[in-house]
């Protein structure tokens, strides 16, 4: 009887392994809130333009989500897994809300952190700051991203 028991376990653990081994690999990205997929796909647009490798990272992560932030946040990262957005950056513009996207995938996919007074700045600069300097603000990200690349592999 005892010898039967212990065979449940292991079984339950050699069907587990037999479907983790035969489970496909995830070949895209994350799933993107609609509202959000034409500005995903910009950014990965200039990363590509650009040469940045962010496949590795970008395959790992499972949401970019628009959904309520925390008190005092406008969007933040879950563990390099989830970027949440949250639905109040529409209303402030188009340019607030391109920039907060692509800083939280800065912190996903490339581990940036915070510096200096464009898209990786630590708040949320006002919708007029990120329209006048849009250019600007995109090319130094890129940049930055480019020196950080190997974060992404």
């Amino acid at each position: 009887m005892n010898k039967r028991l212990l065979l449940i376990p292991a079984l339950g653990f050699a069907i587990m392994l037999a479907h983790l081994l035969s489970a496909p690999a995830k070949d895209h990205g994350p799933w993107v809130d609609p509202l959000l997929e034409p500005l995903v796909d910009e950014c990965i647009q200039d990363m590509d333009r650009a040469g940045i490798a962010y496949q590795r990272a970008w395959h790992r992560m499972d949401s970019v989500l628009l959904r309520p932030s925390p008190p005092g946040t406008v969007a933040h990262v879950k563990g390099r897994r989830h970027v949440v957005i949250d639905p109040s950056l529409v209303e402030k513009g188009p340019y607030s809300l391109r920039g907060a996207l692509y800083h939280e995938l800065g912190h996903a996919v490339f581990n940036l952190s915070h510096h200096g007074n464009g898209i990786m700045h630590a708040g949320l600069l006002k919708e007029a700051d990120y329209a006048h300097h849009w250019e600007t603000y995109r090319q130094q990200y890129l940049r930055t991203c480019g020196w950080n690349r190997h974060e992404a592999w």
